[in-house]
């Protein structure tokens, strides 16, 4: 994920309207509801009373409590509401479905709570801050933490989740007076008016129907999504005002949170990684360095990049996480220290609070000299209302209740009260979890720390957590699985049985580097797949060298190689030409092993066919061209390909650009490009051009072009008909924008990797087009 992303956010004017569309509905069938709409970090960015009345603590708390859980708990890859959480935390797997284990989730509603030292719903004026403890400068919302009742539905903005919308009011359940005023912890079935209130704010801000919850499948089951009908909006109105301590607002701008590479994987950190504060050693054993720290973030990040999703969408794509080491203080009343958090891409929010919560678990229940190590799936195992659970007629875990004694709760399950007079543990300054995701860290035997993930499935959360550990390793003879309690054998990690799964990406697969090769920043590789023809139907690949010094690429023009990956058609033997801004011809060739075949090979960039064309050359700063065609006037599919071999060079690529003929389906034209680096994002603007290229006097030009910007796993990133309708302010300001209506662009910050462009014609047209992808200053 970029620091600087420059995605959607939700204006002022947004949240207007949202609030609008849910209080209309809401006067016809839940005059008395409260509306909340929180941003995708937490920020409440308004409260409104539809009946005019300034709501109560608890009324607010249980509107900003769904709110916030529709937006933690989504991603751009996955969309849940708070009936997809209700679905997920109760005791019984599916709900109400007896002798079946809890859910993987169970618990999680007792986590972002209002105290939190971690991460928490955000009041107006709070402060972020980089620090171990974020959370004590948040000004919090009184009484939230993640709900579990219908109401709560997350809201995107072309294809980004920017926040949530949440509705309380309808009376069902009932409250937990001095808390909520709807019990969070209830699993409601069936049509929900909050829900549907909820869905009437949403509207023109929902998720695609690819990414929601019951899409998602655990164990075979389908998850919850909505089971409200989406009611129509008549006239709109805004009966009802504003809560005085929760104005109307815009989300305020990102945090600029640090951007790392960790393990391979691109991220940010969202707490700084540090040693371990305490003093002295423990048991004679070092404490944790901040080198060692990043060691464990960097080996469970690793294994992030390998391990598919539970939960995001499509099946089979990389999972997120957060990753967060703490200390062990070997000292009573001191708050287990953060040593650093790492956030892989787009992470759910949620799970930072949690994966910290985790970690902190794992050493709270391991503190006992060394004679059991407990992960936070042990805890979990005995903290349910069954032992061992799954079997209902059992008694309870011997932790039951616990988790709700630390959240300030009195009682257990859904009959809890608020304890008035609580005060949160400063062992646990932001409770526990239990569910899995956390392992305690040892030296020579000593517990001296802990790692908490949490992301994408519990069995991967116990992978990524259990791979932090390779260097600090529980003693074997004290893993809890080494135990057995009333004739159970205690479970101390879980994985998954495919952890790394399989995705076809057919075009990314040809389009990607299909060697590695270490990048320099900004943009390293254009690769563009399209039906070559003869004349103005020619492939034709443009860059730009900027800069002070010369670049050696190598140029690839291939065709024959492609029918592999399903292709028909495919140019039998393309030729491929080098020409200077000048048109004079820099550079030819027809047979790659006929002149460099030694060079290219070295590159580890060689044609798999003989017939393919491909040149090694350094060229100094300047605007050039490579030209493939078909030898003898021939024509089919075929890929034209430019490399970046430079590492330090005092230049870089700054535009690249291909002009081809674009057609539907197999023959669209396919762009791809990489963003080199080892870290950090680049600024990119991509372009289909087709009008314009007429008054350039090129014949046949493409009518009216859309684009899709896709990455490594296939997913759009962006998309763009008419560049004027998005992102018009932007393009202008970087002398980037098209000038034809007609034409699409988009401007983006993009981290390091490969994505595609696809270029087709709208309504199936076909043209001559133009992708172009500027790497911006």
């Amino acid at each position: 994920m970029c620091a600087s992303s420059g995605r959607a956010q939700l204006t002022a004017a947004d949240v207007q309207l949202i609030i609008k569309q849910a209080a209309t509905r809401a006067q016809a069938v839940s005059p008395n509801s409260i509306i909340a709409v929180v941003d995708r970090e937490g920020f409440v960015l308004g409260v409104w009373s539809v009946n005019g009345t300034q709501p109560s603590d608890p009324q607010v708390a249980s509107a900003v409590s769904k709110a916030g859980t529709a937006a933690f708990l989504s991603s751009d890859q996955n969309a849940f509401t708070t009936r997809t959480a209700g679905f997920i935390i109760q005791q019984h797997f599916p709900p109400g479905v007896f002798n079946t284990p809890t859910g993987p989730l169970v618990g999680v509603g007792l986590s972002s709570l209002s105290f939190s030292d971690i991460n928490k719903f955000k009041a107006p004026g709070s402060l972020i801050t980089f620090s171990p403890t974020p959370g004590l400068t948040i000004i919090s919302v009184p009484l939230t933490s993640l709900d579990g009742t219908p109401g709560g539905v997350p809201l995107y903005k072309g294809g980004h989740l920017v926040g949530g919308v949440g509705v309380t009011g309808d009376g069902t359940p009932g409250p937990i007076v001095g808390f909520r005023s709807e019990n969070p912890f209830v699993f409601i079935s069936g049509a929900d008016v909050d829900e549907g209130v909820a869905l009437a704010g949403e509207t023109g801000y929902r998720p695609s129907s690819d990414i929601t919850a019951d899409n998602v499948f655990i164990n075979g089951i389908s998850l919850a999504y909505t089971d409200t009908d989406i009611p129509s909006l008549g006239t709109l109105s805004l009966p009802g005002a504003v809560s005085t301590k929760y104005p109307i607002m815009a989300a305020p701008a990102p945090y600029p949170y640090p951007v790392a590479t960790l393990g391979g994987v691109l991220g940010q950190v969202r707490q700084p990684i540090i040693s371990d504060p305490m003093p002295g050693t423990i048991n004679s054993q070092p404490r944790l360095t901040a080198a060692e720290v990043t060691q464990i973030l960097a080996a469970a990040a690793d294994r992030v990049r390998t391990t598919r999703a539970g939960i995001r969408l499509p099946i089979g794509i990389q999972m997120e996480a957060f990753i967060s080491v703490v200390n062990f203080p070997n000292q009573d009343g001191m708050r287990p220290t953060v040593l650093g958090t790492f956030r892989t891409g787009e992470a759910t929010i949620f799970s930072w609070d949690v994966a910290v919560q985790k970690a902190r678990t794992a050493i709270a229940f391991s503190n006992n000299n060394n004679t059991i190590a407990m992960s936070a799936r042990t805890v979990g195992f005995l903290a349910q209302s069954h032992f061992a659970p799954g079997i209902d007629a059992n008694h309870a875990g011997p932790y039951f209740g616990q988790q709700e004694a630390v959240s300030g709760l009195l009682g257990t399950l859904q009959n809890v009260v608020p304890n008035l007079t609580f005060t949160p543990d400063p062992n646990l300054p932001n409770g526990i979890t239990i569910f899995p995701g956390g392992f305690p860290l040892y030296r020579n035997g000593q517990l001296i720390g802990a790692i908490g993930v949490s992301g994408d499935g519990v069995d991967q959360d116990d992978l990524v957590a259990a791979s932090g550990t390779v260097n600090f390793p529980t003693p074997l003879q004290i893993g809890a699985d080494e135990f057995v309690l009333e004739g159970t054998r205690l479970p101390y990690a879980k994985f998954p049985r495919d952890p790394t799964g399989t995705l076809g990406a057919l075009d990314t697969t040809i389009l990607a580097s299909p060697h590695a090769i270490t990048l320099s920043e900004g943009l390293v590789n254009i690769s563009t797949r399209m039906k070559v023809g003869t004349g103005e139907s020619q492939a034709i690949a443009g860059f730009i060298i900027s800069g002070n010094a010369a670049k050696t690429l190598v140029l690839r023009a291939l065709g024959p190689s492609l029918a592999q990956f399903g292709l028909g058609g495919v140019l039998a033997n393309p030729a491929l030409e080098i020409h200077d801004h000048t048109g004079a011809l820099v550079a030819s060739n027809q047979d790659w092993q006929s002149t460099q075949m030694s060079a290219i090979t070295e590159t580890g960039l060689a044609p798999e066919n003989e017939a393919e064309a491909a040149l090694k050359i350094t060229l100094p700063p300047g605007t050039y061209t490579a030209v493939m065609s078909g030898e003898n006037g021939g024509t089919g599919v075929g890929l034209v390909e430019v490399y970046d071999l430079s590492t330090s060079s005092d230049s870089k690529l700054a535009n690249i650009s291909t002009r081809g003929f674009v057609a539907p389906n197999d023959d669209a034209m396919i762009g791809g490009f990489i963003v080199g680096g080892e870290s950090g994002c680049s600024k990119i603007v991509t372009r289909a051009l087709g009008p314009s290229l007429a008054t350039l006097g090129v014949s046949g030009a493409l009518a009216d072009p859309n684009l899709e910007l896709r990455d490594a796993d296939g997913a759009v990133v962006m998309a763009n008909d008419n560049w004027g309708e998005t992102q018009a302010p932007d393009l202008e300001t970087e002398a980037l924008a098209p000038s034809d209506p007609r034409e699409a662009a988009t401007l983006s910050w993009l981290p390091v990797g490969p994505y595609t462009v696809v270029v087709q014609g709208t309504a199936g047209a076909s043209g001559v087009g133009l992708i172009e992808v500027y790497a911006v200053q």
